[in-house]
Parts: structure tokens; sequence; C-alpha cells
């Protein structure tokens, strides 16, 4: 769709929209980069309230992309937000899911992410018969801004440093490494 868009109505090279669309992968590899730290120093909800707020603002000011280089942009950052909260709530998910059932609730955690990336692709196309892109932009705002409002009544559990890199940290700064 995004593709579609940039080719037809702003009248981008093939090469260009196939950049529009995948920018935003970049976007999520590189908010992985730095989640990790960020989820120990300020804790997973929090990290995931971010990550949804820039995935939603991102997704909103989608509508209002009126050349290539800002649709570029907008949907990095759309891709930032994306990696942050997704990496955050597979966290949350290992969190709160028990130590027993973990492989199991990893499982139905990763059917339900490839039931989404199958069936949200599937609507969006569908929704994009007509050739109007604004559908699916104001569609996925809502669809996030409900997301939102439901992370508000999740309650995480308290991240606990796990024993191994508990040691690994001891053992660490006794040899004055730096694991930063």
């Amino acid at each position: 769709m995004i593709t579609d868009y940039t080719l037809h109505t702003l009248h981008a090279s093939l090469s260009v929209a196939g950049l529009a669309c995948g920018i935003i992968i970049l976007g999520a590899l590189a908010a992985r980069l730095f989640v990790g730290r960020s989820i120990e120093r300020i804790g997973t909800k929090l990290c995931l309230y971010v990550g949804l707020l820039v995935f939603l603002l991102s997704a909103i000011a989608n509508l209002w992309t009126q050349n290539i280089v800002l649709l570029c942009l907008v949907r990095f950052i759309q891709g930032v937000g994306f990696g942050a909260a997704s990496t955050a709530t597979a966290t949350i998910m290992a969190q709160m899911v028990p130590s027993e059932r973990r492989g199991e609730g990893t499982s139905y955690f990763s059917m339900f992410v490839t039931l989404a990336t199958a069936i949200g692709p599937f609507a969006g196309l569908y929704a994009y018969q007509d050739g109007d892109l604004s559908l699916n932009l104001m569609l996925s705002s809502i669809l996030l801004l409900i997301g939102c409002v439901l992370t508000f009544m999740l309650v995480p559990p308290k991240s606990v440093l796990p024993a191994t890199a508990a040691a690994t940290k001891k053992w660490a700064s006794r040899y004055h490494l730096s694991l930063k």
C-alpha cells in the first residue's frame, strides 16, 4: 500500500518506493539496539508507553506527509516506535508467564503475533481497494489508540535481574570491566 501510494501519489521511482516501504524495518531495528538498556533503566511499562505513543503519533503524522523525504522520516520514526513497543511487549510477556509454563506462554504469544502479521496486511489491502491510503492510516491510528488505552490496564511484574546477569555484573565489576 505504501509502495503503491508512493509510486502513484508522490510519483517516486520504484527504488524510492521500496525504501519508503522498508524504512520502517530499519527504524524498528535501530530501536531494538537501544531498548534493552532503556528497559533496565526506566522499566518495561514506561518503555511500552513511549514506544506506543511514538508509533501512534507517527501513524497520525502519515496523514499529512506530502513528499517522499517526509514520508521516509515519519516511517523511520514509526519503526522506532514499533520496535520499542514490540520489544517491551515481548519482555513483559516473558516476565508475566510463570517459568514452569514459559515455553507454552511464548508459543501462544508467538502464535498471536504471527496471526496479527497475517491478518493485518490482509485487512489493510481490503481497506485499500479504492486506492485511498487515508482510510488505512485512520483505522491503524484508531487501533493504536485502543492499544494505548488497553496498555494502561496492564500490570507487569517488577523487573528482576536474572541470577546469571547479576553474576556476570559481579564478575565484570571484580575485574573493572564495563558491560555498558
